[in-house]
Formats: structure tokens, sequence, C-alpha cells
């Protein structure tokens, strides 16, 4: 059943939400208006981290894809960077190749595993094939998932000067603590909101296939810390400093807008 503007009721078997741009209008499931997306009851800093990083993401999403910025119908590419897209396809290369260099270590030890299995059993044939298969693979699913991989960083860094805007607006720049948590600042929250959201886990199976077929998002621990590591409000929060895994020097990040 649907209700009329603004609000959308979907089936409940669908489990993500999804851009419907001919329409100018984004669906979410009922799950997205629940923990941990969001709490009428928990401060700003989980829900902004929960459900504003999700809709941020989606809305930001069909700005950019594979690459290749959209064209708008006033001329405008991405309605940022004027009708040159040279600056908004070395911006997409920075995330290409952000991905690339953190996902590649693993894809080669997964994929070499995966060949060696088939070399064990003798089926030599099998093993020149995947390894073939594997590596033409994991560079087009790296193609084909950059709008996504850009969108999460883009959407997180709005979710966060939303977050910003509405402290400074409404709250006199005061965030709220959770009891037993008072360490952890409402900035520091988001970003914890954020990472849980996406938590999941994978067997190495799962893994590979990810790398090499699903075309929809990176695999969640890349989803988490490359976004991460690439707003710097994340390692103030922190206190992170040269050297941590988390932390990347300005000119290691990537943005986009």
């Amino acid at each position: 059943p649907r209700l009329s503007n603004p609000i959308s009721i979907v089936r409940k078997e669908i489990t993500d939400c999804d851009d419907c741009s001919p329409k100018h209008r984004l669906e979410f499931p009922l799950e997205f208006f629940q923990p941990p997306f969001y709490s009428k009851d928990l401060p700003w800093s989980l829900n902004f981290g929960g459900f504003g990083a999700s809709f941020a993401h989606q809305l930001v999403h069909d700005m950019h894809k594979e690459g290749e910025c959209r064209w708008l119908r006033d001329g405008n590419t991405c309605g940022l960077f004027g009708k040159d897209d040279a600056m908004c396809k070395s911006k997409s290369e920075c995330f290409l190749e952000q991905y690339k260099e953190a996902m590649e270590p693993e894809f080669n030890i997964l994929s070499q595993a995966s060949v060696k299995s088939y070399l064990e059993k003798g089926d030599n044939e099998t093993a020149e094939a995947a390894a073939e298969y594997y590596a033409d693979q994991f560079k087009a699913v790296s193609k084909r998932r950059l709008d996504s991989d850009i969108a999460d960083t883009s959407g997180l860094s709005l979710t966060l000067s939303a977050y910003m805007e509405l402290l400074r607006d409404k709250c006199e720049s005061r965030d709220t603590r959770l009891e037993g948590l008072e360490q952890y600042s409402g900035l520091a929250l988001l970003f914890i909101t954020r990472a849980m959201t996406l938590c999941d886990k994978t067997t190495d199976e799962s893994m590979l296939w990810w790398q090499t077929t699903f075309i929809g998002h990176s695999p969640p621990q890349y989803r988490v810390n490359l976004p991460l590591q690439n707003i710097e409000a994340f390692a103030e929060a922190f206190n992170c400093s040269a050297g941590p895994n988390m932390y990347k020097p300005k000119n290691g990040t990537c943005t986009f807008w």
C-alpha cells in the first residue's frame, strides 16, 4: 500500500533503500526507521549516523555513475563542476585507486587460494580460467561500484555537515553523551553508529564473491574504514595521529563534493 507524498510505505520484503530517479523520490523500507538506524529516544548523533548517513548516501548516489558525472538539465556536470567534467573524473579516479589499493591485497590472497584449490585437484584448466576470471572481474566490479563508493564518503560528509549545523542552530553547539559511554563525543557516536549499521560477517568464499561479483556495494569493512579515513573530523573525534591505520594525511584522502 502507498500513501500520498511525502510518505511511501513499501513492501516489507524490500531490504534496501532505492533511488527512483525518474520520480525524484527515495524509498526506504520500514526497517530503516528503527534501531540501529533510528530511534526517537536516542541522541541526534546516533540517528544522524544511522538513518541520516544511509539517506545521505542515497541522496548523492545518482549524481555520478561509474566515474562519469551525470549531466543535469541546466548543462552543468553534477551541478558543481560546470560543463568541463575533467575535475569530476579526476576525483572519481582518486576513489577508484584508493579502493583498489585497500582491497587488492585481500583479493590476491583469496583468489590465489581458490586457484590453488583447483590445482590441488589436478584441474589445471579450471585453475587457469579462474585466475583470468578473478582478475578481470575484480577490475570490472570495482568500476561498477565506484558511484556507491563515492556516495559513502560524500553522504557521510553531508551527514556530518547537517549534524554540526543542528548542534550550532538548535543545541548551542552542545552534544549529548550516552550514559556509560561518556568518553565518546556526539561526533564519535555518529561515526560509531555508521559503522554499526554496516556490520556484517563474511567467509573467505563470500568475500571473494563480493570482490568479483557483487556490484551493489564494496565489502562492509571497506565501506566503513575508507570513508572514515577520508573525513578529517573522524581523526579529530578519536584523536588519531600519524601512524595508526585509520589515519590518513590529507594528500592521501579522496573527496568529491
